[in-house]
């Protein structure tokens, strides 16, 4: 993986699981992406989602372990899709995804790339409209993770212009915390904190 922020920010990724993403910011603020990966479906993926975020928590000096995926058919879910504990305590994780766009998802595959041109403004909302999708799902002690695994909204202006516009807003939806999930911990990013937090 190369990331390269700067003017311009490039981001490549290639992984075993056959992705690969590019994304380019361009000065003018469009973000360009081509993205080639399997199809996954409803619950698929969410312990790799669980996983990169557990790293990221845990380079910040965390000391989760011991990730599952819960039963969605377990009664006691409540709208967690993955845990880990430190010994005293659960991390609960709810997982979604960062991009809504069904066109998106319907045409992913390994072997034809799907090539988009938007405004990093717009990557940015898609955030936003991925948190209030689940206003009315169970909050209180569970983390939200946005899955960004597949998506370029793990661009480095994408974040700053969510945290610049929505974070504040962010805090006071009730999650434990929100964070952007790319496809390796240092791509993973906390939104409900203004950069000047960070």
């Amino acid at each position: 993986m190369a990331h390269q922020p700067g003017v311009e920010e490039k981001l490549r990724i290639s992984s075993d699981f056959g992705r690969a993403i590019s994304s380019d910011l361009s000065s003018r603020g469009y973000v360009t992406s081509s993205l080639r990966a399997k199809k996954r479906r409803n619950e698929e993926g969410d312990l790799e989602v669980g996983n990169t975020l557990v790293q990221r928590l845990n380079q910040d000096g965390a000391n989760w372990r011991d990730l599952v995926q819960v039963d969605p058919k377990n009664n006691q879910e409540a709208g967690v899709d993955c845990s880990a504990n430190d010994g005293s305590s659960d991390l609960l994780i709810q997982v979604t995804r960062a991009s809504g766009d069904q066109t998106l998802w319907r045409n992913i595959g390994p072997d034809v790339p799907v090539e988009r041109s938007r405004t990093a403004s717009e990557y940015a909302e898609d955030l936003y409209d991925a948190i209030v999708k689940k206003e009315t799902k169970p909050k209180s002690g569970i983390v939200l993770a946005l899955d960004s695994i597949e998506t370029p909204h793990v661009t480095k202006a994408v974040v700053e212009l969510f945290r610049n516009r929505h974070a504040r807003w962010a805090r006071s939806t009730g999650w434990k915390a929100i964070w952007l999930v790319g496809p390796s911990p240092d791509v993973t990013y906390r939104l409900d904190q203004e950069d000047s937090e960070v």
